[in-house]
């Protein structure tokens, strides 16, 4: 029955993508490892009980994963640091985050407020390829290398957008500000360098 392999086939396909994530994934690599092992041992573990409380997160990334794959995606570069702290910028202490170019969006620590404007700071180089020169956070001639940073709220993902090197953003809407390097998704292996990002309140 033609119709009832092309069916299975693609039912498979869809599994093992998910399987590759949650194995890929540091976020969900033990827990789902830790099923595994409990089917091979015959003390199956609930699947419920290992992964109810991630469902949302999961669903995020593995919905992020689809729109983005090719060949060379990266499931561990690419994860998203959902336990990392956020807090509002105040006029006692900046935000700093040090972000990696040879990794997808990083957590910068900072809430930011629709219509609110953020005073930042960018320093250091990365380089998008081993034969590429390392650019700061305004990147090449083409936009590669960039500082882009977008905002995510209730699950929802935002619009990317550029910062510079220094300067002032407005922020678009309500939420948790993540970083990254602009670079086709599927050849982030192969960045290099870092750079220490800092917000301030306005001066």
């Amino acid at each position: 029955d033609v119709r009832a392999l092309q069916q299975l086939h693609q039912s498979y396909s869809w599994s093992w993508l998910a399987c590759h994530m949650l194995d890929e994934n540091p976020n969900y690599r033990s827990r789902f490892r830790c099923l595994g092992e409990s089917y091979l041992t015959n003390r199956a573990q609930s699947r419920s009980n290992l992964f109810d409380a991630l469902a949302h997160e999961m669903e995020f990334e593995f919905r992020f994963m689809v729109d983005r794959i090719d060949n060379g995606f990266r499931a561990d570069l690419c994860c998203w640091d959902w336990n990392k702290r956020f807090r509002q910028l105040d006029s006692r202490r900046d935000v700093r985050v040090r972000v990696k170019s040879a990794r997808g969006y990083q957590a910068s620590g900072l809430i930011v407020e629709a219509g609110r404007r953020y005073c930042y700071e960018a320093g250091g180089s990365w380089q998008t390829s081993a034969n590429a020169g390392p650019v700061g956070a305004e990147g090449d001639e083409q936009g590669w290398g960039a500082l882009e940073g977008v905002i995510i709220d209730d699950y929802h993902l935002g619009e990317p957008f550029l910062l510079r090197n220094r300067g002032q953003f407005i922020a678009p809407s309500n939420g948790r500000l993540y970083l990254r390097c602009r670079d086709q998704w599927n050849q982030i292996a192969d960045n290099s360098g870092d750079l220490l990002v800092v917000f301030a309140r306005r001066r």
